[in-house]
This record gives structure tokens, sequence and C-alpha cells, in this order.
């Protein structure tokens, strides 16, 4: 634990009940993975996916990117005055990113993603959004070397390589897995009616 609250720094994102402080971030994790799909898997014209037509962005996982403008754009959410009562000056910040984004909030958004919550995190393998690394100490070594060089966009400034021990990178993974707690209990539930 002191590790994840201290050198680590796991704690600046992974904050809060949750573990989460349910911002986007690009953590340089690369455009691969399990959940990734390849040119060969998208034709063209493909609504889910077109890796072929000049443009389209749907083969590859753009995160905050294409996720805020599908919502943006989109004609099912409830949108004017999100935040008309709200005189945070971060969140007014983060509304004009959101409806009016300059090349620079498209920039930092390509390759960002929404910090996960690391409750049960031992029991959700693969990790990241696409699957890319297959175990906790993949993770770790991940954030040890400050994230991969083949990442979309461009990396969070904060993150940096931690020059961690081994003994370190297996004491966060230790760590990570007293996250996980007993099933909830269901018992006190009513029995589903037919």
């Amino acid at each position: 634990m002191k590790l994840f609250v201290g050198r680590a720094s796991c704690i600046d994102c992974h904050s809060g009940p949750l573990l989460s402080d349910k911002r986007f971030h690009n953590i340089g994790v690369p455009q691969q993975g399990v959940n990734v799909p390849t040119e060969g898997d998208c034709i063209k014209g493909n609504a889910r996916c077109d890796c072929v037509t000049e443009g389209s962005i749907t083969c590859a996982p753009w995160g905050a990117q294409s996720g805020l403008a599908r919502l943006r754009d989109g004609k099912l959410f409830r949108r004017d005055g999100m935040y008309s009562d709200n005189t945070d000056p971060a969140t007014l910040v983060a509304y004009q990113a959101y409806y009016n984004p300059t090349a620079e909030d498209l920039a930092r958004q390509k390759g960002a993603w929404r910090t996960p919550s690391l409750r049960d995190v031992a029991r959700t393998p693969p990790y990241m959004h696409n699957g890319f690394y297959r175990t906790l100490e993949d993770v770790i070594w991940h954030y040890d070397e400050g994230g991969s060089v083949a990442a979309s966009g461009t990396k969070a400034p904060e993150l940096k390589p931690l020059y961690l021990s081994p003994r370190d990178r297996a004491d966060l993974v230790e760590f990570l897995k007293t996250l996980t707690g007993a099933p909830a209990r269901t018992d006190f539930l009513p029995a589903a009616q037919p």
C-alpha cells in the first residue's frame, strides 16, 4: 500500500471508494490486443468496424475522442444545459472540451480512456481497454516502464518510468490482489418471480 499511495503514485488516478477518479487519461497502452479488430476483420462499408474507408476510426479503439464525439453528436442524449447549474471552473472547462473541442482537446482525448475501478481487479483479466495485458504483473510492468512507445495519441505527462525493483513490482501485485472481496450476499433478496 505504501508504494500504491507513495512512490508509484497509483492513487493519483485510482482514488476514492471505487479506486477511480472517473477521468480520462492516456496511459500509453498499445492499440493492439484481444479486443482490437484487425483490418482483415473490418471490411469497407461495415458500420460497426471499417478500417478501409478513409477517415474511419472505428477499427482502432480511440476512447474519449470517439466516445465523446458520438455522445456529443448523438440524438439519444439530453445534452443541453448539462452543466448549466455548475459554476466549478474544472467542470466548465470539461464542458467546453466536450461541446466545442479545440484541436488541443481532441489531441488530448485521443488514446485516453476512463480510469477503471480496481475493486476485484484480480478477477478481471485481461487488462486495459483492449485486453493487451494478460496479468497484473504485465500491468505493473507497463507502468514501471512509463507506458508503451507504441501508444496512440500523447501520453499523460505524469506517466514516467517508476524504476521499481522486482520486489516493489511483486508487492504492488500482491496489494492489488487484496482489493478483491467476498462475493456480495444475495440471500436477503426476494426470489425471482416467473
